[in-house]
């Protein structure tokens, strides 16, 4: 075993026993990094930022987050596909003309479906922020009738997988971290 194997182990020994602290790497994260010790990021953060982490999916699921945007006329949406270790399988993104940010979200959360579909995933956590497409998709709201047919392609997609799930992420959370 070489010398710098043995000063890694140890360090992080000393680090698994709580003799450091991450408080020990501020401003040298590099450093953690270097000993493969995982050190919580909330130190380099501004104060009126918090740290939200990504959570993995169980064994044998894939997560598809999505998201869709309008602002001054603008819009587009996009979402990632990753699997149980977190590894990225595909990501996307495209511009569109449509005119409400529900569309785009919607839309998002259709694109990413049927790459799930093509892909041959069947077994996903989908993780989204607009909470009216989860009243639209699970029929506790009523639809507008412009997103009839779509949401209609959306529960027909997820008819077609073994598992799934879905979960809404706060956007008052997520506007606290970007």
């Amino acid at each position: 075993m070489s010398l710098i194997t043995q000063i890694k182990d140890k360090v992080r020994w000393i680090y698994g026993a709580k003799l450091i602290t991450f408080n020990y790497f501020h401003r040298y994260h590099h450093l953690a990094k270097a000993f493969d010790i995982s050190v919580e990021a909330s130190f380099l953060l501004p104060p009126n930022r918090i740290l939200v982490r990504w959570i993995k999916p169980s064994s044998g699921y894939y997560k598809l987050n999505t998201d869709g945007a309008f602002s001054n006329l603008k819009a587009g949406y996009g979402g990632i596909i990753r699997d149980c270790r977190g590894n990225t399988i595909l990501a996307f993104a495209s511009p569109s003309v449509i005119r409400t940010a529900c569309l785009a979200e919607i839309l998002a959360l259709k694109y990413g479906l049927n790459l799930c579909n093509t892909l041959g995933i069947t077994n996903v956590g989908i993780e989204l922020d607009a909470q009216t497409i989860l009243h639209y998709i699970s029929g506790k709201g009523s639809s507008n009738p412009l997103y009839f047919y779509i949401i209609r392609e959306i529960k027909f997609l997820l008819s077609s997988f073994n598992l799934f799930y879905l979960i809404l992420i706060e956007k008052a959370m997520r506007r606290q971290i970007f």
